[in-house]
Formats: structure tokens, sequence, C-alpha cells
């Protein structure tokens, strides 16, 4: 009986091995695949395929949904750049919203250098200069959602540039402070300004970048924190002590306005060469976009 066993086994698996298939059995998915992979060439099959589909997502939607709009939500979020497309969108694209978050960096920190000095002409105490600096995070944390949820609404390209031209003025405005007060204001106002400014900037890459190679445009632009921080702390005290005096103005004020007036013509700049989605884009051909 065992012998008997072995046997009918070994009989099975040779049959399995050799692509014996039942007719009572289902088709194998690779033999499904193959079958319906030779359909592909055949332009008549293809199109009784798309009518089949869209009859049987009308007969489930019923009189509840669009036919159309459906079929487009089920098509895949992510799609194939080539090389050149790539590095075409990195160079468009990137180089600009990469200089604005230097600026962003810059003009957050760069009142831990002129303190330096505006302690002094202020006459600060240091829980004065500790609630200035500390009232930017939480403007900051108030602001994030709101603004990036007016994206959908007025478009990326007007936020990210909106928030470059308002953080410029109010970091330029702070030169201009005589009191403790203004510069409790003006700061809480750049914690609003800037808020927008990083999160907006990783949505609109994800909206021009697949998930496949979106992860290479995000670190390129990312990289923007480091030398922002390693322009601010070498090139702030070196503003600061270089312009002291120039005009009859102190550093501290200098270095505000200057680090400010860039980011509000980067605003500026910035709608002509940004663009809210790829279909949008009129310096890409219509089989790029």
């Amino acid at each position: 009986m065992i012998q008997k066993d072995k046997r009918e086994i070994r009989s099975l698996l040779c049959l399995i091995l050799s692509g014996y298939r039942p007719r009572s059995i289902a088709p194998s998915p690779r033999h499904a695949y193959n079958a319906g992979h030779s359909t592909l060439h055949s332009p008549s099959a293809g199109t009784q395929d798309r009518n089949t589909s869209r009859r049987q997502l009308h007969t489930i939607m019923g009189d509840k949904g669009d036919t159309e709009s459906s079929l487009s939500l089920l098509q895949p979020a992510t799609a194939e750049l080539s090389p050149h497309l790539f590095r075409r969108l990195c160079w468009r694209l990137i180089p600009i919203l990469w200089i604005g978050y230097v600026l962003n960096i810059v003009d957050r920190v760069n009142l831990g250098y002129a303190q330096l000095q505006m302690k002094d002409d202020l006459h600060l105490a240091p829980r004065t200069f500790g609630l200035a600096s500390g009232i930017f995070f939480i403007a900051y944390a108030l602001m994030q959602v709101p603004s990036n949820a007016a994206i959908p609404h007025i478009g990326a390209t007007r936020v990210l540039s909106s928030c470059m031209v308002l953080w410029g003025i109010m970091s330029a405005s702070t030169s201009l402070c005589t009191n403790a007060t203004q510069l409790i204001v003006l700061r809480f106002g750049l914690g609003l300004a800037e808020s927008g400014f990083f999160p907006g900037a990783l949505l609109f890459l994800t909206l021009w970048f697949p998930e496949n190679v979106s992860g290479r445009a995000l670190s390129y632009f990312s990289t923007a924190a480091s030398v922002g921080g390693l322009l601010s702390s070498a090139g702030s005290g070196f503003l600061m002590s270089a312009l002291d005096g120039v005009g009859g103005v102190r550093g501290w004020r200098w270095l505000l306005f200057v680090q400010g007036v860039p980011s509000v013509l980067l605003g500026l700049v910035a709608p002509a060469v940004l663009t809210d989605r790829p279909e949008q884009a009129r310096w890409l051909s219509p089989t790029e976009r």
C-alpha cells in the first residue's frame, strides 16, 4: 500500500511539472497572463476590454457617480520619468525652492547674532529676548496647517511666493525696531509668514515628482537646511561687523535688512519660474506633461 501511494505521488508530481492541467481546474496565473498578454496587440480586444470595464463600473456605481471621472481615479498615481526629464525638472524647480529654504533658515536664526548688539541698543533683558525668540515658534506651529490648507484653493506657487515676500518684509522690518514690543510683534509675524514654506515646498515637489524619484528630489531640496545654517553662522557675524557704523547705522540693523531683502525679491521672481502642476507648464512639451 505504501509503495502504491508513493507511485501515485510521483506520478502526480510528474504531471504537475510537465504542465498537465485538468479541465476542471482554472488556468494558473501564468497561463492566464500569457493568454491576456496575447490580446494586448489586438486593438479590437483592447477596445472591448475597456468597454466591458466601463459597463461593469457603471453597473456598480449606478447613478451615484460619473463613470469617466471614476475611471480617472483608478489610474496609477505614479509615472516613470526619463533621466533627461528628471534632470530638467530638478534644474527648473528645485533651485528657487532651495534658495528660498536657505533664506528661510537665515532669516529665522539671524536674531541670535543680531542680539549681540541689539540687547544694548534696545536695553533687552535676557527674558525679553527669550520671549521674542520663542514666540516665533508658537506662530510657526499655529500657521503651518492653515497655510497649506490654502494650497488647493489658491495654488502652491502663490502660497510659496507669498510666504517669501512676507517673511522678507518681516525680517527687514525688524531692523527698524526701537523697543521690545515691536521686536516681539515682528518675530510673531515672521513665524506666521515662514510657517507655510517648508511643508508647502514638500507638497509642491510631490505634485511634480513621482513616488519612485520623489525621494531624490526631496533630498536635494533638504540640503538647503545645512547650507542655511552654515551661511548664517559664517556670514552674519561678518556682515554685522563689516557694516557697523556705515551711514551712521548699527551693524545689527544692516544685518537684518540685508538678509531680509533677498527673500522679497525671490518671492517676486518665483511665480515666473514655478508652475503649480505639470499639465499647466508651458515650458514642457505635451508629451512631457
